[in-house]
């Protein structure tokens, strides 16, 4: 029978998975929009933004990044500060 000190332990680590899922996240829509940049040089922004759309990505950031890719947030930026 497990002790009553793991539930501190067990409620602590549930605790700590939303920023583990958050920052991945945000690694992987980082590399998805790296991605469509790509595409919108070499091919189109409507090629673009039909890769994004399909991937799930929020219309309003899709259209954030696409019109102003000069505006857009630099996420290595923020993990090395």
């Amino acid at each position: 029978m497990p002790s009553k000190s793991c539930a501190p332990s067990r409620t602590n680590h549930v605790n700590s998975q939303p920023a583990v899922k958050s920052n991945r996240y945000d690694v992987v829509m980082s590399a998805m929009i790296e991605l469509a940049l790509k595409i919108m040089r070499h091919k189109s922004a409507l090629d673009a933004a039909h890769f994004l759309t399909v991937a799930g990505v929020p219309v309003r950031v899709i259209s954030r990044v696409l019109l102003r890719p000069d505006l857009r947030r630099n996420l290595k930026r923020r993990q090395t500060a």
